[in-house]
């Protein structure tokens, strides 16, 4: 915020930068706010916006009975949707001028970014609080304005998430990316298979009540949350709970355990591996409502592979030369799984291969 500084420089340093700025003459002095917003969730968003204002400059700003105070419409659809989705259209107008403000959204989500663009630019001086009078249109110029979280490599507890998601909300940002799988750690409540969190996350996951409320406070922002579930590679946790799907007659005993430059892949060759995946991501499918499924697929050491017997003879049989065939056969059935239960695979660079 600005406490005293000049209202145009204001508009300068708006972040990201509106697609467009007009200035207009003189600012707008607040006497409070007489508030017209059509859904809860912009109501609980403002009340959000007005508390960091409080925060950051310890003036409060409060929401007065119409006609009381300075006039604040948001002239948005009340059509809500429970979840933000890759669609979602994020374009806002916002006017500041001497009658008041205007936010107007064709989505809930597209009002939300206007009012982290009004938040950049309050101005704390003299006693009350204000705003240079301007015209603003915007809309993103990328659909997926990530943050990816790795909790199972280091695990952050669910106030810390949720604080992150304020940070992103502030900061535009529209995709949690969260990372809850891998050698370090299995960091999601499966009931399916429950081994999976009880012993291969020392104690430290998501239960599905916690991810419910993670999902929503995130909707409530404007953000979808992508859940990664790391395989072949980086699945010692998985092993340490199923050792039955290693693809090592030695299968890893403790979670981040790593033989040589990277851990022991899961065994792809095994029809039993593929019916886990399906009923694991079936429940997983039903926790989280994004339409996009992280299925990994990064750095993968074939060496276990290459000396399993049961693994190398089923590639001799399918006539896979190299480890990388082999990873694109896997990629192909889990994706296909993905997509039978209605989500859209995702994978790293890595799992690129002309078969899949």
């Amino acid at each position: 915020f600005c406490f005293g500084g000049d209202m145009e420089r204001a508009l300068d340093h708006l972040m990201p930068m509106p697609v467009v700025v007009t200035p207009g003459e003189g600012a707008l002095i607040l006497n409070g706010l007489s508030v017209d917003v059509p859904t809860p969730r912009l109501q609980i968003a403002l009340r959000r916006l007005l508390g960091r204002l409080e925060s950051a400059g310890g003036l409060p700003l409060s929401i007065l009975e119409e006609g009381q105070g300075t006039h604040f419409l948001m002239a948005v659809p009340a059509v809500v949707s429970n979840h933000p989705m890759p669609d979602m259209d994020e374009s806002y107008r916002l006017s500041i001028a001497a009658d008041g403000v205007r936010l107007t959204a064709v989505s809930e989500v597209g009002a939300l970014r206007g009012l982290q663009t009004l938040l950049q630019l309050f101005d704390c001086a003299e006693g009350s609080w204000r705003l240079p009078c301007c015209e603003i249109e915007d809309r993103p110029r990328f659909s997926w304005r990530g943050m990816l979280l790795d909790t199972s490599r280091h695990f952050m507890q669910k106030e810390h998430v949720l604080r992150l998601l304020d940070c992103m909300e502030v900061a535009k940002l529209n995709v949690l990316h969260f990372h809850l799988a891998n050698d370090q750690g299995f960091r999601m409540e499966c009931e399916t298979f429950p081994k999976l969190h009880e012993e291969g996350s020392e104690g430290a996951y998501y239960t599905k009540e916690d991810m419910a409320e993670i999902i929503a406070i995130a909707a409530d922002r404007g953000i979808r949350v992508v859940p990664e579930f790391c395989l072949p590679g980086h699945s010692v946790s998985w092993q340490v709970a199923y050792p039955e799907l290693s693809a090592s007659d030695d299968p890893p005993t403790c979670i981040g355990e790593t033989r040589g430059a990277f851990s022991i892949p899961i065994d792809p060759s095994r029809d039993a591996t593929y019916a886990f995946i399906d009923k694991f991501v079936a429940e997983m499918a039903e926790v989280f409502p994004d339409p996009h499924f992280h299925t990994g697929g990064d750095e993968v050491n074939p060496t276990a592979w290459k000396e399993n017997p049961c693994i190398k003879a089923f590639m001799d049989a399918q006539g896979f030369k190299r480890g990388r065939d082999l990873q694109a056969y896997f990629t192909g059935r889990y994706a296909a799984l993905v997509a039978k239960h209605g989500k859209i695979p995702i994978g790293w660079e890595e799992v690129l291969h002309s078969d899949v």
